[in-house]
């Protein structure tokens, strides 16, 4: 899994220093999976991205805390994300 997230981040980074050497503006947005809305301890990704992209300068849209609170919000829509895993 490591692997994986260094080959992502190297990624990344790639694309954010395309962005900056072409002079357009780049943003990362996260959204997350299904999973991770109701239960905190699945969001460690997100926290991996959100780092990332601040030691280069980049402006996030994380979505998962207004989904997560979307979710709860909404006992139907909890019981139906919780009978989903």
């Amino acid at each position: 899994m490591q692997e994986a997230w260094r080959i992502l981040l190297q990624q990344l980074g790639d694309v954010y220093a395309l962005g900056r050497d072409k002079g357009i503006p780049v943003v990362l947005v996260i959204f997350p999976y299904t999973f991770q809305l109701l239960e905190e301890e699945f969001r460690e990704p997100q926290k991996i991205l959100r780092e990332h992209a601040a030691e280069h300068g980049i402006d996030v849209i994380d979505t998962t805390d207004a989904l997560a609170r979307a979710a709860v919000d909404d006992p139907e829509l909890v019981a139906y994300l919780r009978s989903k895993g």
